[in-house]
């Protein structure tokens, strides 16, 4: 028969070696967490700053303009913002044009009509941007 002590101590071991495991275990798993934190964190200011790009570029649009344009002894209603291709079906082709090409950014300037009756009109990107008779 073995000694009350002797069961006492291989009780006490496996108290200190469970403890053991149950520390590193609890060590992965705040580890684990810290890690699955720290990466919604960039996910979420990753995200911010598309958010942030994408309301930049809203806010930075100009308001829409509309005017009146007299060509060809009719009138026709042009906005800002208008495109290219809208303008020239209801012009008809200009008489002249010349393009600028940038980095990102293309400026095109086209007349219509000729001497007193001139209208000429700039596209920033394909976009109606400004007039002036």
């Amino acid at each position: 028969m073995k000694d009350p002590m002797f069961y006492q101590k291989e009780r006490k071991q496996h108290y200190i070696t469970g403890g053991v495991i149950g520390f590193f275990i609890g060590c992965i798993v705040t580890f684990a967490a810290c890690l699955l934190i720290q990466t919604t964190i960039y996910a979420l200011d990753d995200s911010k700053e598309a958010l942030d790009k994408v309301y930049e570029e809203e806010i930075a649009q100009p308001p829409i303009t509309y005017f009146d344009v007299k060509h060809k002894n009719k009138v026709y209603r042009l906005h800002t913002g208008m495109p290219k291709d809208s303008v020239i079906q209801l012009l008809g082709q200009p008489e002249s044009s010349s393009m600028y090409n940038y980095t990102h950014l293309v400026i095109e300037r086209m007349t219509f009509g000729e001497y007193s009756d001139c209208l000429r009109l700039t596209f920033e990107n394909g976009k109606l941007k400004e007039y002036n008779y």
